[in-house]
């Protein structure tokens, strides 16, 4: 008589889940022709700090894009929008206790008044898990052109600003020199990584667990599924039927089974419990 084993490995793979994230401190956005402040002619310091816990974001964020608004410009205007990771004393120290994580060179054309100037950063800056504050920062040189950034009506924190040619000589929340209306329109957007082995409960839900009638599987809104299938420890299809975010274990025997979940971006198995 063959002594036959049977050996199942149950694989917890880890995948990648992204998902599009915008820190943004403006309400709404339409651009105003009155919520701003600054400096004629150019040498301007104009910014926003983000607390990324503020926003859910925990692991690595890679910002790949951003929006800026545009109050005035009196000709095409190049501005350099820099990525610093900062501390919770900012501005003190600044910019000797800051990180620049990265950079983009942004064109803003003439005639782009009271509308919002999207860009790319030809290298996505990625700012690594434990970051807990960043500075976006939009510099314009002493260019001699009169750039006013947009602002909208409503924000939910302050911005930032400074300008040698001003006397500003450090950052300064506009309120403190007089104008607490300068809302501007600085955001930007990426997308955090999180490994599913380590964030399981954060990106794929699966229960009840142990199950009795039904399994419910719930993913983010940015994942689609494309397959969810459910096998004994033996490798078999039970041949369950996922609908409707459920599929329906009533008719199985109690025991352990190896649920897998394809989705678009990458595929999950985990053990289950029928009882």
């Amino acid at each position: 008589m063959k002594k036959i084993t049977l050996f199942f490995a149950a694989v917890l793979f880890s995948v990648t889940i992204q998902a599009q994230t915008t820190l943004t401190h403006n309400t709404d956005d339409i651009i105003t022709s009155t919520n701003s402040v600054a400096c004629q002619g150019g040498d301007n310091l104009q910014a926003r700090v983000f607390i990324l816990g503020d926003f859910g974001i925990t692991g690595d964020f890679e910002i790949s894009e951003g929006a800026l608004g545009v109050q005035s410009i009196s000709a095409d205007v190049n501005l350099t929008v820099n990525i610093y990771e900062v501390d919770d004393l900012f501005p003190a120290g600044f910019p000797g206790s800051a990180t620049l994580l990265g950079s983009q060179v942004v064109t803003v054309p003439f005639g782009s008044d009271l509308t919002i100037v999207e860009y790319t950063f030809d290298t996505p800056v990625l700012v690594p898990a434990g970051t807990e504050r960043i500075l976006v920062e939009v510099s314009q040189e002493l260019d001699g052109i009169s750039w006013f950034i947009g602002g909208t009506a409503a924000q939910t924190d302050h911005p930032w600003l400074a300008s040698v040619q001003c006397e500003v000589l450090e950052y300064l929340a506009p309120a403190d020199i007089g104008f607490p209306d300068a809302h501007y329109y600085i955001n930007v957007t990426g997308e955090e990584v999180l490994s599913v082995g380590d964030n399981l409960a954060d990106v794929v839900s699966i229960f009840p667990v142990p199950a009795t009638d039904v399994l419910n599987v719930k993913v983010p809104s940015s994942i689609e599924i494309s397959e969810v299938t459910l096998h004994d420890l033996l490798g078999r299809n039970t041949g369950a039927i996922f609908s409707n975010g459920a599929i329906n274990v009533s008719d199985l025997s109690r025991g352990v089974y190896m649920l897998t979940v394809k989705t678009t971006e990458g595929t999950l198995t985990q053990k289950v419990v029928k009882k």
